[in-house]
C-alpha cells in the first residue's frame, strides 16, 4: 500500500498469471498499447500490450459494487486518456 497526502492507494501485485475474472467488457486503446476489461466480480483490469499480441497485467482497479457493465472513453479529443466505467447497480 502506497500513502501520500492523506490518500492510500492500494497497490496489488501478482505474478504471471493475473488473477481470473469473467470480462464483462473490453476497450483497446487507439494506439493499440493498452486494453481494459471490465469484470463480473466489479474490478478492472489495465493491460500492456507489445507489437507481437502479448499481453502483460499492469494494473487491478476496485471500486465498483457490482459487474461492470462497460467502458467508455471520458472525451474523444485526441489524447485523451480517461475511461469512464458503470456497473449494474448504476
Amino acid at each position: 500500500m502506497v500513502i501520500c497526502n492523506n490518500v492510500v492507494i492500494p497497490v496489488v501485485m501478482w505474478g504471471q498469471h493475473a488473477p481470473t475474472h469473467c470480462i464483462s467488457a473490453i476497450w483497446l486503446s487507439p494506439d493499440m498499447r493498452s486494453i481494459v476489461t471490465a469484470c463480473n466480480d466489479a474490478q478492472l483490469c489495465v493491460w500492456d500490450l507489445t507489437a507481437a499480441w502479448k499481453v502483460y497485467p499492469r494494473h487491478m482497479l476496485f471500486g465498483h459494487t457490482a459487474a461492470i457493465s462497460c467502458i467508455a472513453p471520458g472525451s474523444n479529443q485526441p489524447g485523451n486518456s480517461l475511461l469512464v466505467s458503470a456497473a449494474e447497480n448504476g
